[in-house]
Parts: C-alpha cells; sequence; structure tokens
C-alpha cells in the first residue's frame, strides 16, 4: 500500500530556535531601515533650513547693494555704513533699516518676533558688511549659522 501521510519522524519543520532567528533579523534590518530614513530626513529639513537662511541673506545683501550711495555719489535711500546690528525691512514702498530682525520660513520680516531666522547685519567702518543668520538646529540642541561677507569698493 502507497503510504500517503509521512510519520510524524519524517517530518521536518522549523524549530522555535529558528523562527526567533529569523524574527530577530528582520527586526534588526526594520530597525536599521528606520535609523537612515530618520538621519536622511534630518539631513534633508537641515538642508531646506540652511537653503532658506541663504536665500534670506541674498535678499539683504542685495538690499544693501541698492541702498549704498550711487556712483555720483548721492544716496538714494538710508545709509547703510552704520555699525548694526540691523537689517532692511523690504515689506514697504521704500527700504528701511531695522533692529530685532527675525523672518518667517517666508522670507518677510515677521513682526511678532516669532520668525525662526535671526538676521543681523554689521559695518565694520571700512568697506565690509557681515550678514548673519542664526536659527534653531534641527535637534533643537543648539543653533544652526549661516553667513555671507560683502565687501563695498566704492
Amino acid at each position: 500500500m502507497l503510504k500517503i501521510f509521512k510519520n510524524r519522524s519524517e517530518q521536518r519543520g522549523d524549530t522555535i530556535i529558528e523562527v526567533l532567528v529569523v524574527l530577530a533579523v528582520l527586526g534588526l534590518a526594520i530597525g536599521v531601515s528606520y535609523g537612515i530614513a530618520n538621519t536622511s530626513l534630518l539631513s534633508t529639513k537641515g538642508a531646506q533650513e540652511n537653503a532658506q537662511a541663504t536665500e534670506i541673506l541674498q535678499a539683504q545683501l542685495e538690499a544693501v547693494r541698492s541702498m549704498l550711495p550711487n556712483d555720483d555719489g548721492t544716496q538714494s535711500v538710508t545709509d547703510v555704513k552704520k555699525a548694526g546690528p540691523y537689517c532692511v525691512d523690504t515689506s514697504g514702498s521704500s527700504y528701511q533699516t531695522t533692529t530685532g530682525c527675525t523672518f518667517g520660513n517666508d522670507g518677510q520680516i515677521d513682526s511678532t518676533g516669532n520668525g525662526l531666522y535671526t538676521v543681523q547685519i554689521t559695518y565694520d567702518g571700512t568697506s565690509t558688511f557681515t550678514l548673519t543668520a542664526t536659527w534653531s538646529d534641527i535637534h533643537g540642541q543648539g543653533q544652526d549659522k549661516s553667513t555671507l561677507v560683502y565687501r563695498d569698493y566704492q
């Protein structure tokens, strides 16, 4: 007679140890994947914040350059060659220097003072403008900083 069922001793199955080892390897793989994805996400967010800060500083620099004396020595707006710290308020019809500058994600001055980026412009008295943006780092444990330096040869 043909045996359809094998004896129990002839059947082979996975032991509980083998199943636990497989589960441990899967858990490790998932944990590593999560860590890599989280690190990548934080790096991307940090890069976005740095890019936004650089854009704000570039806009501030262009405002400063537009406020510098013209080639004929006349000045179109206000004197930006002062010690500072200050920033340029570009929200009105004419540019004005102001203090206490915080900017939101939209790149505009946040009048509530709760903006993400704090911007300061300083002038060294001879020819160099230093523009600095600071903001809380993505971990909330310190400050990130971006700086632009511009030298005016007029």
